[in-house]
């Protein structure tokens, strides 16, 4: 299989990065010449050991119709090894995914704290209820060996499915579970994308859920999300949701916030690298609708 290959080899997903830069700022031709050169190098082999590892490569691109050149230190050994990562650099995404879907741990009813707090695991506490004892929100992700990649330098993927369990306090310092879900909080699929959970509860009693994605190759994008929960009726209902995402390569941003309560939405939009651009702003009504219940949806739907 190629994708242990790669992983023995962590030099070589430098190469996806060079290309994407290079793609980013030169354009398509810019990408493209650095790919042809190691393809060129391919063709003497029995020269390459003679080359020095400064070997330059003469990076052609076309802006405003003008023909330029930019000479880009590079060794062509490592350009010949990136380039079997930018070959197969999809199919390797393909395979770095687990097969299957991992198993739910609630099959056989809801799961004690101290089997949450055995994975790993975030919690905070406060009062969600109002009935002033405190009470405790966990997420854990299970670790079930099969859904976990490991790399060489030891850093782990999980892919596990997390869970969500909120808990109520009575007087005596016992909790008591209240709900526990699966289908709430999105799980990591692959090694480029990143999803980072941060739980909170505020001092009205709202529990807030953040997501912030983050994606290492194939995109400038980078987006959070907050969801704000509230006790009432019995159940957990959103009554608010932000949305910020931004590109880490041109600086133009946007952010949304939806009131469900109030029923109006704000769509701000500015340039998080130019000062001087003029920040917009947009208010608009929602659609009235009844409040959705947590857990009838994964957060990962963020309509």
């Amino acid at each position: 299989m190629l994708f242990p290959l790669l992983q023995k080899n962590p030099c070589l997903s430098c190469f996806c990065y060079s290309l994407h830069g290079a793609y980013g700022f030169y354009g398509a031709n810019g990408a493209g010449a650095c790919g042809a050169a190691a393809i060129i190098s391919l063709q003497c082999p029995s020269k390459l050991k003679k080359l020095d590892y400064n070997v330059g490569i003469i990076v052609f691109f076309t802006k405003f119709a003008f023909l330029k050149s930019y000479f880009v230190s590079f060794s062509i050994i490592h350009v010949m090894k990136y380039l079997l990562t930018f070959l197969f650099v999809l199919p390797m995404m393909a395979l770095a995914q687990p097969e299957g879907t991992p198993p739910s741990v609630l099959s056989n009813g809801n799961l004690p704290i101290s089997k949450l707090k055995g994975w790993t695991h975030q919690e905070v506490t406060g009062d969600l209820n109002k009935d002033g004892v405190s009470d405790l929100v966990v997420m854990a992700t299970p670790n079930f060996p099969e859904f976990i990649e490991k790399r060489e330098d030891g850093y782990e993927y999980n892919y596990n499915q997390p869970v969500l369990a909120i808990f109520f306090g009575d007087k005596d310092g016992n909790y008591q579970c209240f709900k526990q879900y699966e289908n709430v909080i999105p799980r990591r699929t692959d090694p480029y994308n990143m999803i980072d959970c941060d739980l909170q509860i505020t001092p009205k009693g709202v529990l807030q859920i953040g997501l912030d994605y983050f994606s290492s190759m194939g995109s400038w994008g980078t987006s959070n999300y907050s969801y704000k929960f509230r006790y009432q009726d019995g159940d957990f209902f959103l009554i608010g949701q932000d949305e910020q995402s931004y590109m880490r390569n041109t600086g133009e941003a946007e952010k949304t916030s939806c009131n469900y309560l109030t029923g109006k939405k704000q769509h701000v939009t500015f340039n998080m690298f130019d000062e001087k651009a003029k920040q917009k702003e947009k208010w608009s009504r929602l659609p009235k609708k009844p409040l959705r219940k947590l857990g009838t949806w994964s957060l990962e739907d963020n309509e």
